[in-house]
């Protein structure tokens, strides 16, 4: 206030003498009295002017006051002001916060409260330095707080002078820096640990500038390179220490900034790197850049481990798998490896195979993934044994695995004396254990079968043996010996054709049954069954028809017997379980059945007893029949719907059922036609076989007059028989009572046919029918013999024969086939190798090339068939030794020839020696070797006809 009043004084007085200056120079006519108030104006004037500076100052300074009030107050470091004597003044709002105390406990007191004890000289010190003028910035010190802790601080102290220069208090300013050395403390500790870890590291670790200069190598790098010092070792590049290309071809200079470029930009990268010594020596590492931030700068540190060694165990390892690898890759069954920690670390194909899933599938699972339930707890438990008791043993265990049955067997795996994993073999049982139910299964059928079977053959048998016995009485008259002779001769064929089924079944179960694919008129076939079949038929009260929808081929390539055979059986059993119904055969052409492929469907369909639904799924298996009580009511065997349904896929056709038990029952058998190319379709085939079947009746009744016929047999009572049969058909035999009388008298007289029985004492058949063929003999041989198994055809007809006819005799089948090869004259020297495939041949006995009339073959022609004698001497050679694989390779060269050159059956007769070698089958591979040099010698034979005709 005073100062106000003080300036306005002044203010008036500088008014009174500015007025009394001038008042003389420019108001010199004013009174005395105007002049006094003028006075007063002016003063008051500049008074009141005064008065306004006065409280513009006073408002300038206020809110410059304020202004630095709140920049002290909102300040983050605390602001304390004190005086001379360390009296605090001021207290901001970051003192109450560092500090801890609030301003009206520190007002007026000493700021030595703040200070540690072991740190009072120290602030004696500072406080005798201000008072003298000094400033003192940035001083690191401890202060205390209110609740006895200490705080790092940074001080700034500021002496505050008067107006004169003179110091009246201090101004303090002070930074936590807490924080800032507790990290700078962790920082410290940090790099000291680093350069622990950096000296006594086993990686060489370097810095290397962005352009590829080393900063800085531990110890290790300077081992590492064979450097002496890090000196020497900054004298070299990354580049320096490498070769000058690595593996993969690429110059080390160039992929080391390549790599440096990519740890820049991505923060690190990790790779493999061959790295060179000072010495020249080389070694693998691994590289691991980081990027750093060195003094703003970017730099990246290496660190580089020698994997040498490791290099070497992996190359070890690998060696030591594709070892095992080599080892367990061709088992036929899988192998799995794990290791001591049940992991899986390695399997081979037939697993993977087995299992249906990839190898990488498997590998890296622990065996736990392989198994579930009981058998993964029993597996488990053998393993922790495995672990306890070192030396225990093996573990086997028979499982399913998926559709499969399997045998489980797990072997440990012991290393310097502990547990390092399991070996587990999976072996494949399924076949085993599905063929021993099999047989179980066909063993208990089989004693069905034998127990019926007895039944089926003593019946007969009584019967033949009782009327054989009534024969012999001599009172019987010409009627009752006709009925006893019918009886015998109907047991007889029963019993015939039991043994025929008996037969045919070894050859099924034997898997060599074949078929004979030729031409076959169905219409006439099915007329002669039903002929043949339709008074039994009628015996049991039956009628029997065959009947057709719609047009029929004329004829069907098939196997005409074999068709025979199963339409037999069918209409058998339709019969025999049929009692006064009918019994009906529907025969359908179908154009379109399986892929565009024409087949004959024939329906047996009759009103019989029928077949049990529970019966249906064994109803073509061998030794079964639908219903036990049925079997012994109606007899059989069983067999007859086995051997059809096995027939019908031997033709490559299918044989089904349908039956409602009760009401009877239908069986379809559907046969393929083959190529109908050029074959007559019958728009009324029953017509076309009534016509087929009296054409056959005249054909049958086959006149052998002016025939000669040699029968070689050794039999008294066959002797006698054959010769009465073919004697009433006008043929002239002579007797052989063995092969070696056979031999001589067929090359001391001349005879059509010669009939060999293939078994005799002294020299069998086959040996004369040889003996035969190698001295030249030409004539038709047809091979008589009661082996009716599987192969026995093929055998006669290795040996040389034409043709095979079993006995018991069947007369009408004897007769034609006498007649036809009688009228042949002189036969191919060829037999066929295998049943319905002839063998081409010229006249007389030489075989003439297809291409014969070809000009540009007959040129190269010659020399192959020259030197076919050279192709049959090797093979001889190779037999004699064993050495199949020589023979077989022979073999093969002719098949291919054979054809190309145009002889097919060279090319037949071949392929037969060729499996026989395959097979390794020494007595068959002579058979057919005899049969291709026999082919061998027509050929050359046909040539040279041809080269040099006769006359």
């Amino acid at each position: 206030m005073w100062i106000r009043v003080v300036l306005v004084v002044l203010g008036a007085a500088a008014g009174m003498l500015l007025y009394e200056s001038v008042k003389e120079l420019y108001f010199p006519e004013l009174s005395k009295w105007e002049s006094h108030t003028v006075s007063i104006v002016v003063c008051s004037v500049i008074s009141a002017v005064a008065a306004l500076l006065v409280l513009r100052y006073r408002s300038l300074a206020g809110a410059r006051i304020r202004r630095l009030a709140a920049i002290v107050e909102s300040s983050d470091d605390a602001i304390i002001g004190k005086d001379l004597d360390g009296i605090i003044t001021s207290w901001n709002r970051a003192a109450e916060r560092i500090y801890g105390y609030q301003e009206s406990e520190v007002l007026g007191k000493s700021i030595s409260m703040l200070v540690p004890l072991d740190r009072q000289d120290e602030f004696s010190r500072l406080m005798e330095r201000l008072r003298y003028g000094e400033q003192i910035e940035h001083y690191e010190t401890k202060r205390g707080r209110k609740d006895g802790s200490t705080v790092d601080v940074s001080l700034t102290l500021s002496p505050i002078r008067n107006e004169e220069g003179e110091v009246v208090g201090i101004s303090s300013i002070a930074s936590d820096v807490s924080e800032s050395k507790r990290a700078e403390t962790a920082l410290r500790a940090s790099q000291a640990k680093y350069r622990t870890l950096h000296d006594s590291s086993s990686d060489a670790i370097m810095l290397v500038t962005p352009h590829a200069e080393f900063i800085s190598g531990n110890p290790a790098a300077i081992e590492l390179f064979g450097c002496h010092d890090e000196e020497e070792l900054l004298r070299y590049t990354p580049a320096g220490l490498s070769p000058e290309y690595q593996p993969d071809g690429m110059l080390s200079s160039m992929k080391v900034q390549q790599m440096m470029n990519a740890a820049i930009e991505e923060g690190s990268n990790f790779f493999e790197w061959v790295h060179r010594r000072t010495d020249g020596s080389e070694f693998p590492a691994t590289v691991l850049l980081v990027r750093m931030e060195l003094e703003g700068k970017a730099v990246l540190q290496a660190t580089v481990r020698d994997i040498t060694v490791q290099k070497n165990v992996e190359e070890a390892v690998r060696r030591e798998r594709a070892k095992l690898w080599a080892m367990i890759s061709g088992m036929e069954e899988g192998v799995v490896f794990a290791d001591a920690n049940d992991v899986i670390i390695e399997i081979n194909d037939f697993l993977c195979r087995f299992v249906g899933v990839t190898r990488d599938k498997i590998v890296g699972k622990r065996i736990k993934d392989l198994h579930v339930g009981e058998v993964l707890e029993n597996v488990l438990r053998h393993i922790d044994r495995f672990r306890k008791e070192i030396g225990c043993s093996p573990f086997v265990l028979q499982r399913p695995l998926g559709s499969a049955e399997v045998i489980l067997r797990m072997q440990p795996i012991y290393r310097d004396g502990g547990y390092d994993g399991v070996l587990l073999n999976v072996i494949d049982v399924t076949e085993l254990v599905t063929a021993r139910r099999e047989a179980e299964a066909a063993t208990e059928a089989k004693s069905k079968f034998l127990a019926n079977m007895s039944h089926e053959i003593r019946t007969p048998m009584t019967s033949i043996l009782g009327y054989t016995d009534l024969l012999a009485d001599p009172t019987i008259g010409p009627a009752e010996r006709k009925d006893y002779l019918s009886v015998i001769r109907r047991c007889g064929e029963h019993l015939l054709s039991l043994i025929n089924d008996i037969l045919d079944l070894s050859k099924i179960e034997a898997g060599k049954t074949t078929v004979e694919m030729g031409s076959c008129n169905v219409a006439a076939l099915l007329a002669n069954v039903a002929s043949m079949m339709r008074p039994r038929a009628e015996q049991r009260g039956n009628s029997l028809a065959v009947e057709y929808d719609g047009p029929l081929p004329e004829t069907i390539q098939t196997d005409c017997a074999r068709l025979r055979q199963a339409v037999v059986n069918l209409v058998g059993n339709a019969v025999k379980f049929t009692e006064n119904g009918t019994v009906r055969i529907l025969v359908e052409f179908l154009r379109s059945w399986r892929e565009g492929q024409s087949a004959v469907k024939i329906e047996v369909i009759d009103t019989g007893i029928g077949i049990r639904e529970e019966a249906m799924p064994s109803l073509f298996r061998p030794f079964s029949q639908g219903d036990t009580s049925i079997a012994r009511r109606f007899g059989g065997t069983g067999l007859g719907l086995a051997i059809s349904h096995h027939v019908a896929g031997l033709l490559g056709g299918e044989l089904v059922a349908a039956s409602t038990f009760g009401e009877g029952s239908t069986f379809t058998l559907t046969v393929p036609t083959g190529e109908l190319r050029g074959v007559r379709i019958v728009e009324h085939p029953a017509e076309a076989a009534i016509e087929s079947a009296r054409d056959s009746g005249r054909s049958s009744a086959a006149d052998l007059t002016g025939i000669r016929i040699l029968l070689a047999e050794d039999g008294v009572d066959n002797q006698n028989l054959i010769r009465a049969i073919l004697g009433k058909a006008g043929a002239e035999v002579e007797i052989a009572e063995n092969g070696r009388v056979a031999t001589e008298r067929a090359e001391a007289a001349t005879f059509d046919v010669i009939l060999m029985d293939m078994n005799m004492p002294e020299m069998d058949g086959y040996e004369a029918t040889r003996l035969l063929r190698d001295r030249g003999y030409r004539r038709p041989i047809l091979a008589l013999t009661a082996n009716a198994m599987a192969g026995d055809n093929q055998q006669c007809l290795a040996a040389g024969c034409d043709d095979h006819l079993t006995k018991p005799i069947d007369r009408a089948q004897l007769i034609q086939s006498i007649a036809r090869y009688a009228r042949k004259g002189d036969v191919s020297v060829v037999p066929p190798v295998e049943s319905g495939k002839e063998v081409e041949t010229g006249e007389g006995d030489a075989i003439v090339s297809e291409y014969a009339d070809d000009p540009d073959m007959t040129e190269i022609m010659g020399e192959f068939v020259m030197g076919l004698g050279g192709h049959v001497s090797a093979m001889r050679r190779a037999l004699t030794r064993g050495e199949y694989d020589e023979l077989r390779r022979q073999a093969h060269t002719l098949k291919g020839a054979g054809g190309g050159y145009g002889y097919p059956g060279l090319t037949t007769a071949a392929a037969a020696l060729e499996s026989a070698a395959k097979a390794e089958d020494g007595g068959t591979a002579a058979l057919a070797l005899e049969r291709v040099a026999t082919v061998c010698r027509a050929v050359r034979k046909g040539y040279v006809v041809e080269e040099v005709p006769a006359g």
